[in-house]
């Protein structure tokens, strides 16, 4: 038989407004469930979010610290950040190296990694590519993928060898699923520190 293993029942906030703090930045999210132990925020999908990632989220008159566990789609396709409470402000462990959200930006059709680094306003952000070349654009135009959508992504032969050439990586001489693990690698930190179970069976 099959149980319900979460042990505080999250209570749905039908997106109310919510502040996130991360790397001493205030973005406006909307949190989408809560309980003792945890939340589910919306909106900070642009954001590149490491495992653990140590925020802050403030709502209505209250604010608690947490760390990032996880991310999940909702029936409509937009991703769900999971918080867990904590009672202090964790840091990320200089151990940790795994992402769970990458933040992209599309060119001719190809995807590029991207770091959002400054909101202008609501509509324009700051983003630098991998190779420190830095320019603004809209918030809307970014995309986010999580690990398990992007290594699908890479099993496409024309998208590996156009990132593989774009970041200098994985020689065309080697086999396809060396090179669709150094990209992957690149984006998301090394592999055996994600989980794999699912990425192996893709």
């Amino acid at each position: 038989m099959f149980t319900n293993r979460r042990k505080y029942q999250r209570i749905a906030s039908h997106k109310e407004e919510c502040s996130v703090i991360v790397d001493n930045r205030e973005l406006r999210g909307f949190l989408v469930d809560e309980s003792i132990n945890g939340a589910g925020v919306a909106g900070v999908d642009f954001l590149m979010i490491p495992n653990g990632q140590p925020l802050q989220v403030r709502h209505r008159d209250t604010e608690f610290f947490g760390n990032v566990r996880f991310v999940s789609r909702d029936e409509n396709g937009c991703v769900q950040v999971g918080v867990s409470r904590s009672e202090e402000l964790i840091p990320l462990s200089v151990d940790e190296n795994a992402m769970l959200l990458n933040c992209y930006i599309q060119h001719q059709n190809q995807l590029i990694v991207c770091i959002p680094i400054a909101m202008k306003n609501d509509r324009i952000v700051r983003v630098q590519l991998f190779d420190g070349m830095q320019f603004d654009t809209l918030r809307d135009s970014l995309l986010s993928f999580t690990r398990t959508e992007r290594f699908k992504q890479l099993g496409d032969q024309g998208r590996l060898d156009f990132t593989c050439g774009l970041y200098g990586l994985g020689e065309d001489s080697k086999d396809a699923k060396v090179r669709r693990q150094e990209v992957f690698e690149f984006e998301f930190g090394v592999m055996k520190q994600c989980p794999t179970d699912t990425l192996l069976s893709i």
